[in-house]
């Protein structure tokens, strides 16, 4: 599995979270949740086959961690996470953003995914 890595990115660009893993069979599927909650296919965010989770434009509140979850339906589902720090220009945004961000910062922002190898039957 090649799990995602922790990103930050200004409000408004383009951000990719990429999620790889290889099963047999091959018909591997990627859940991916924002803060424990799936993430919606929106207009701004797409999960390609190859399990990339793409932003269109990022908001402040996609600021979080993001949890890859690829399966193919057997055998257990391994998982990575990954913490994407939005950042933005505005003050007026900042105000919202910090007072958004003071439940959500992981204890160090040093987190390093695990890299994980799994079969799957």
């Amino acid at each position: 599995m090649v799990p995602p890595q922790n990103t930050t990115a200004l409000e408004g660009s383009r951000v990719k979270l990429s999620c790889q893993a290889e099963a047999f069979p091959n018909n591997v599927t990627y859940d991916w949740r924002h803060d424990d909650d799936a993430v919606p296919p929106t207009s701004r965010t797409t999960v390609y086959a190859d399990g990339s989770l793409v932003f269109s434009s990022v908001d402040v509140e996609d600021d979080g961690w993001y949890t890859c979850r690829p399966t193919n339906g057997l055998g257990l589902t391994p998982e990575a996470r990954a913490y994407l720090n939005v950042t933005c220009e505005s003050p007026s945004h900042s105000s919202a953003r910090q007072n958004h961000r003071k439940s959500q910062l992981p204890l160090s922002h040093d987190y390093t995914p695990q890299f994980m190898t799994f079969f799957l039957n």
